[in-house]
């Protein structure tokens, strides 16, 4: 948390707002401990191993960073709530979506009094602040929330109105608090998974106009919103801390907000795969989207929303162990004139459904009868071909907090729900590669991608441009998949330089 506040107090000529996620891997652990907790009687939650490691990392860090005593009862009392919470799943032997939402939204309201409570101890106001209770309003799709921007953004916009300072005592419950955030053209920066990094020097802070006009920093937990509904709390899916910090940037009507994570920026590929992998200057609303929609991890699916609600907003991604790095600014528009691939993308695991029925050729109805099926069995489609008299998609139920792979059992029945309809077959362990590319000029981009695969052997199951300006879509078999992107990149960005 050192380099995260040494990451905030860089920016001294501007009052920042702060999102923070969970510490590292702390939201692995509170699920750890959510199915143990199903597994052990009541009195036995308290010695959980999971639990018992939250616990010491949470306590240890509180000493670590010379937090007051409020600050540490703080964190001790939603330490206490977290067990009363296991021993409740314990107890009725479940543990729902909506419990797992509860369970996993600790990290995150343990991460930002943390955080807070170490700027105070420098001498930097700032105060935690819960989004559930900040105005972030989803349905209660709980695992997966869709926010809610109509009611959202001026909820939000209200409670973080600049307010003046005050003294923390134990009796404030964290979210009875009112949250605080300075003036439009401040900047919104979000730390991903900070870690206590002992030995950091924290450099002093511009605190003049904080002094002058009481503001505390507002530290907001990423990840969190609160169902309209049930008033439950709601989780918004894998880095929705992501999707947290551009919400909070719009509302405010900033001109950027930052995210920060541990690469320089979105690159050309999977750095994991691609050693040759590189940072992309500048992209689009659009072409970001895709990207995190088809592999790329460095953003939130959805963390682009907000920004085009309002408009005229950029996202910046940077990298917190580099910060020399300018990072990749997106905004809604960039020049394309010169543009031909920008990156490409591999999503892996996924499942080819093939759908062909030759009765219904000429009828309408056809394609609305297919996407029922998938409706009624709750699969997501991710790529779609058509034709006459067949379609072919791609599933991947993978898009929750609670990562899974569809069972056979799944398939089977789905297979099934076409009987009278279709005839339907699908193959596992299939890839898909998303070039995100100027499609103005596909052509010249698929002439060079089909020279590619032609050379190394590959056959293409299927491919789909759609109604998409940015994005090219190949699938190929697992097996090919990552030997394919490397020679794509090598192809249209070049080999990776020997070290």
């Amino acid at each position: 948390m050192r380099e995260v506040a040494s990451i905030v107090c860089s920016f001294p000529e501007h009052f920042p707002a702060i999102v923070l996620s969970a510490m590292g891997k702390t939201t692995n652990a509170l699920l750890a401990a959510g199915e143990e907790a199903l597994r052990c009687r009541p009195s036995q939650v308290s010695r959980l191993p999971p639990l018992r490691s939250l616990r010491e990392l949470h306590l240890a860090t509180a000493r670590d960073l010379g937090v007051d005593a409020a600050c540490q009862e703080e964190v001790a009392e939603l330490l206490t709530q977290l067990e009363q919470l296991l021993v409740g799943v314990s107890i009725m032997q479940d543990l729902t979506r909506r419990a797992r939402d509860s369970l996993v939204s600790y990290g995150e309201r343990l991460s930002v009094r943390l955080f807070a409570g170490y700027l105070r101890a420098r001498g930097i106001p700032a105060r935690a602040v819960d989004a559930s209770d900040a105005g972030v309003e989803t349905n209660d799709a709980f695992t997966n929330a869709e926010i809610d921007y109509e009611r959202t953004l001026p909820l939000l916009r209200e409670s973080l109105a600049i307010a003046p300072a005050r003294s923390s005592s134990p009796s404030e419950s964290s979210g009875e608090e009112e949250g605080v955030a300075g003036s439009a053209g401040e900047t919104a920066a979000e730390a991903s998974s900070p870690k206590a990094l002992p030995g950091h020097p924290l450099p002093a802070l511009s605190r003049e106009e904080s002094a002058a006009t009481g503001r505390e920093i507002p530290v907001v937990t990423g990840f969190l919103g609160r169902a309209r509904q049930s008033g439950a709390v709601t989780t918004l899916g894998r880095g929705g801390s992501d999707l947290t910090c551009t919400l909070l940037g719009a509302a405010l009507g900033l001109p950027e907000v930052q995210v920060w994570k541990d690469v320089d920026g979105v690159l050309t590929g999977d750095p994991r795969i691609v050693p040759g992998a590189r940072p992309v200057g500048e992209l689009t609303y659009e072409e970001a989207t895709e990207l995190a929609f088809f592999g790329a991890t460095v953003l939130h699916p959805l963390a682009m929303q907000p920004a085009q609600e309002v408009g005229g907003m950029a996202v910046r991604v940077k990298n917190s162990y580099n910060r020399a790095a300018p990072g990749t600014r997106i905004a809604a528009s960039r020049d394309l004139h010169e543009a031909l691939v920008t990156s490409i993308v591999l999503k892996q695991n996924v499942t080819l459904v093939d759908i062909v029925s030759t009765k219904m050729l000429g009828t309408y109805g056809f394609l609305a009868r297919v996407f029922g099926v998938f409706a009624e069995h709750k699969l997501s489609v991710d790529v779609v071909a058509t034709s006459e008299v067949s379609v072919s998609l791609t599933l991947d139920p993978a898009k929750t907090l609670w990562e899974r792979d569809l069972i056979e059992d799944e398939l089977e029945a789905l297979t099934a729900g076409f009987a009278g309809i279709a005839r339907a077959s699908y193959r596992r362990g299939m890839s898909i590669l998303g070039i995100i590319c100027n499609v103005q000029r596909t052509s010249t981009i698929l002439e060079r991608v089909f020279n590619v695969l032609g050379r190394e052997g590959v056959n293409v199951q299927m491919m789909s441009q759609g109604a998409s300006k940015t994005n090219i879509s190949l699938i190929v078999s697992d097996a090919e998949s990552e030997r394919v992107l490397t020679c794509l990149h090598d192809e249209f960005f070049g080999p990776a330089k020997a070290a």
